[in-house]
């Protein structure tokens, strides 16, 4: 197992030796790469992010002559930031984008990154500076200008229909024909490909058209297969449901750039389109939004904890007071109880709260 990790490394730091792209030792490495385990590219990870860095004797000359020069001499000063800045670039970095540089490098970093994030969900720690790099490189990656936007029709390929079924993770499907009616009357799916990747689409997001908002998913995709009359001159979209297609881009902010380009498409097509809303999760609602103005501050949001229970029906709320004494809750206050009964991590699956 150490002799596979000696190999990889030695390669490695070969490659991120060379301040030009070597692809026959980058294809080389691959291979070795490929070979290892998944225990085994754990610890290669952890060296990765230990040993394959920059080193102080590398950045001491261009620090050195950074605090010597003066700011006001432009020319001397630009000059020691540029050496500053190319000093410290590690070895790790230069690995990292001659692998990318490579043909299928696009694929090869999303998967070793996605291989990252799935080592630190599982305990492993001491990988952020290695999964950080990786991230910037793919962030500089997938500027707009590499993206492309497709619509995904009942008649697009059968190979792509599947591919999104199988990673549609917010409102999973059981079989393609599900996919199939989420691309009928009044919906639609559209995916953002990269120019490295334009046979798989890197995230996609799938859309409702109706006439005002629509309240409930199930209303979206509950009763797929009944007959629904179509919507004549739509006025809102709403975004249900947005899914990372490639683990190795979970949090760059792929989704934001699609529903970018989306609402633009759906509006160029619906001129009458005015409201564009979603019915998935927002991330941090709860600690950012919801709880301050039921604790009773929030003060600079528009609705405060009044507005928010006269959103809820007077049936709900009785129903939530009535449990909340069920599960042994003190307390009269509607306010108060919805707080209470929110903060535990274990409502999401109370029935009460599904109805």
């Amino acid at each position: 197992m150490i002799k596979k990790i000696r190999q990889a490394a030695v390669l490695a730091r070969r490659i991120g030796s060379e301040p030009t792209l070597d692809r026959a030792q980058a294809q080389q490495f691959r291979r070795r790469f490929d070979e290892l385990s998944a225990e085994q590219r754990v610890g290669f990870f952890r060296w990765l992010a230990g040993e394959l860095e920059v080193a102080k004797a590398d950045i001491e000359g261009p620090m050195s002559e950074v605090a010597a020069v003066a700011e006001t001499d432009r020319v001397a000063w630009n000059e020691c930031l540029r050496n500053l800045r190319r000093s410290i670039v590690s070895p790790r970095q230069r690995l990292l984008e001659s692998l990318i540089n490579t043909t299928g490098g696009m694929q090869f970093v999303l998967e070793m990154r996605a291989q990252v994030l799935d080592a630190q969900r599982g305990g492993e720690t001491g990988l952020e500076i290695l999964e950080e790099d990786i991230a910037h490189l793919l962030n500089r990656w997938c500027q707009h200008g590499l993206l492309f936007l497709e619509e995904i029709r009942p008649d697009s390929s059968y190979q792509v229909v599947r591919f999104l079924k199988e990673r549609e993770m917010v409102h999973p499907m059981v079989s393609l024909d599900e996919m199939g009616l989420r691309l009928g009357v009044d919906r639609a799916c559209f995916a953002l490909y990269h120019v490295a990747l334009p046979e798989e689409p890197v995230v996609f997001i799938e859309v409702a058209l109706s006439r005002g908002v629509i309240r409930s998913i199930h209303d979206v995709i509950g009763d797929a297969r009944a007959e629904r009359p179509p919507v004549k001159s739509p006025d809102t979209a709403i975004f249900y449901s947005i899914n990372n297609a490639q683990n190795g881009l979970a949090g760059l902010g792929l989704a934001k750039v699609l529903i970018l380009r989306v609402t633009e498409a759906l509006r160029d097509r619906y001129p009458t389109l005015k409201t564009y809303a979603t019915l998935s999760p927002i991330p941090g609602f709860w600690n950012r939004y919801l709880r301050p103005i039921l604790e009773g501050g929030g003060g600079e949001f528009a609705v405060g904890r009044r507005d928010v229970m006269e959103r809820i029906p007077e049936k709900a709320r009785q129903a939530i007071l009535r449990r909340h004494r069920e599960i042994g809750g003190e307390g009269d206050s509607s306010e108060e109880v919805l707080l209470s009964l929110l903060s535990r991590p274990d409502w999401i699956h109370d029935p009460v709260f599904s109805r």
